[in-house]
């Protein structure tokens, strides 16, 4: 494999090491262009580090946006789970009928197919991607 310097990719603004918590630390900042999906970005250089064979005693960690989200949506699946059991209970006890729940229940995968065609049709990206480990 041979080796290829970070001034190859892109021109490098400053040489300097910043240490953050007692850790040498050189960041990476990029931006994307106009008529690109930075969710697109993300996922593929993500998957792309993960990929990467590393010396030891170094590691990448992606910042920034990804990070973000990592932090927003960590516990999101928690809250999904809960939230359907209450729903579920809540419904149950308004209909006095468990048929009824679930012919209401019935609706919202229903509804997630259209807001999903919709986001593809239109060209967008789904707002809740997945998360980079």
């Amino acid at each position: 494999m041979k080796a290829l310097t970070l001034a190859a990719l892109c021109t490098i603004a400053s040489q300097f090491f910043w240490l953050y918590n007692k850790t040498r630390t050189v960041s990476v900042a990029a931006f994307v262009q106009e008529g690109f999906m930075a969710d697109r970005i993300i996922s593929e250089v993500g998957a792309k580090i993960k990929n990467l064979a590393l010396r030891e005693g170094f590691a990448l960690k992606m910042a920034g946006e990804a990070e973000t989200r990592e932090e927003s949506f960590g516990d999101f699946q928690t809250v999904i789970i809960v939230t359907v059991f209450l729903f579920t209970a809540v419904l149950t006890l308004v209909f006095k009928t468990f048929k009824s729940t679930i012919i209401v229940l019935s609706v919202i995968p229903l509804g997630m197919v259209g807001a999903l065609s919709a986001l593809w049709i239109t060209g967008n990206s789904c707002p809740l991607s997945p998360s980079l480990d």
